[in-house]
């Protein structure tokens, strides 16, 4: 592989673009089943983890317990302190991912990706990178280019009247400032999904007072996290037959759950008594004054549901107050609550979310000068054959693309499912037999219709807003099938929907 002065790798026949979870997952496979070692990684942020490695607000961490929430390959890796751990402790699981598997010389870190052209001629991509420290800008090509730049990255803008005219300090969780004072000061938080109900119990001790601003009703239901004593971590790290069924276990529980999530009648009796149990915990926990406001309408399902880790109980906390999202506006240095009155507050917390149709965010240029944004635009929105692959976009494979968020279950799972069936597809590249692959025209169609087709038969449909679902009713962002037809997909892929040139 040749270098640039500057120690940039210029051509590499597996390039990379992120070393979040589908970023190291899929080098990890390439270099363990195809014996690929030409590979290199670049990554904006300053170390791998992807999300993880910039999730640093307090109380952050997944809903998913950590034995699903790991790769099945790399289990003696994992040594978690509870059921669900922290977001540091995914962290450290990925970072000492990427020692255990030898990819820090791999990886070049503050490096964004800027576009992506392919050249027929050659039948590689030249992909132009900035390295953020110093702006200069330089290219890379490759023979096969990944894209695992994530879905949780850009915050999305928060639309809140008279934010701009606040004179304190703002802060959006994506991005925390671990230099912002919480001590003793009025605290306002816009945002009730996972993220800003994980914040507020850790923040409230040291907060003067909260407000905590709702912009719609959300599921609460229990969070179980035990912690794990020294003979359990010991069993889990040197009894792998228990340590694999612990995950079986939570994965049977976890797939039961993909019952409920249809429009039938079997399905809607399901979501019934889930909604009975979570309507009476909501009510055991939560102050009655605020049930209008915090209980939802709409099915249980049709927005990810989150798990209560105190948030319910300091509610009963007087330095807190729950306001509803459409009847707030912010002027100077106060919230002013319509019909109520003005509440003076000293910093402002958004955990307003994601921009998450953007799938990419990055310039693609494929076969005939075609944009990979013009190309979905002509589908009807984002999608990928199998999640992963593009008709017209050779060599290209999107980890973490189109369709990989999951209600229901665990990401990592699904990565690990697509992952295997990109090592399948790109295979005969890797050893030299083709020089390049790409799904057809029919299949890509044929599997965008049938996603669309199969999701508006799920209860995302019912009747609430969420990010899974565009306003034009395009879903680009969840796997509408389960995890048990997701890896019966990747096992066994359909060679007639690949195309290969040699």
């Amino acid at each position: 592989m040749e270098s640039s002065k500057s120690g940039h790798i210029r051509h590499s026949q597996v390039l990379c673009i992120g070393a979040g979870v589908a970023g190291l997952a899929v080098v990890i496979q390439l270099q363990q089943r195809l014996k690929c070692r030409n590979i290199h990684i670049y990554d904006r942020n300053a170390s791998p983890g992807g999300v993880w490695a910039v999730q640093k607000y307090p109380g952050v961490a997944c809903d998913i317990p950590a034995e699903l929430y790991s790769f099945s390959f790399a289990s003696k890796t994992a040594e978690w302190s509870k059921f669900r751990p922290g977001g540091a402790e995914f962290e450290q699981y990925l970072r000492k991912l990427a020692t255990d598997y030898n990819l820090w010389p791999l990886m070049t870190f503050k490096t964004e990706c800027e576009r992506a052209i392919w050249n027929e001629k050659s039948s590689t991509w030249l992909v132009t990178l900035r390295d953020i420290n110093s702006s200069k800008r330089f290219e890379h090509s490759c023979n096969v280019l990944c894209m695992a730049t994530g879905q949780l990255v850009d915050p999305k803008a928060a639309d809140i009247p008279g934010l701009a005219n606040f004179q304190g300090p703002i802060v959006h969780t994506s991005s925390w400032d671990p230099q912002i004072d919480i001590e003793g000061k009025r605290i306002a938080v816009f945002g009730n999904g996972a993220s800003g109900s994980q914040l507020v119990p850790v923040i409230l001790p040291k907060a003067s007072s909260i407000l905590h601003i709702c912009r719609s009703p959300q599921w609460y239901i229990s969070a179980t996290n035990i912690p794990y004593g020294r003979i359990t971590r010991w069993i889990l790290r040197n009894i792998p037959l228990a340590r694999r069924l612990l995950r079986f276990v939570i994965f049977a529980f976890a797939e039961m759950a993909f019952r409920g999530i249809s429009l039938n009648a079997r399905s809607t009796r399901t979501r019934e008594k889930w909604q009975r149990v979570a309507d009476n915990y909501m009510k055991s926990k939560a102050p009655e004054k605020y049930h209008d406001v915090l209980i939802p309408k709409y099915s249980m399902g049709c927005k990810r549901p989150v798990f209560n880790n105190g948030y319910l109980e300091c509610l009963h906390n007087p330095k807190v107050q729950l306001l509803r999202h459409d009847k707030v506006k912010i002027e100077s240095n106060r919230i002013v609550y319509d019909g109520e009155g003005s509440y003076p507050v000293d910093a402002i917390i958004l955990a307003t979310g994601y921009e998450t149709h953007k799938c990419i965010g990055v310039p693609i240029i494929g076969r005939k000068s075609k944009n990979l944004e013009d190309h979905w635009n002509s589908l009807g929105g984002p999608s990928a054959y199998g999640t992963v692959a593009v008709h017209n976009f050779p060599n290209l494979f999107l980890l973490k693309g189109p369709n990989t968020a999951t209600g229901h279950t665990s990401a990592i799972l699904l990565i690990e499912n697509v992952v295997n069936l990109v090592i399948k597809a790109v295979a005969p590249l890797i050893r030299g037999d083709s020089v390049e692959v790409e799904v057809t025209a029919h299949a890509e169609i044929q599997y965008a219709k049938s996603i669309q087709a199969a999701s508006r038969k799920r209860v995302w449909y019912s009747g609430c807003k969420s990010w899974y679902i565009r306003e034009d009713g395009w879903n680009a962002m969840i796997y509408p099938w389960s995890q048990i037809y997701c890896w019966w997909f990747s096992f066994f892929p359909d060679w007639e929907a690949w195309s290969y040139k040699r």
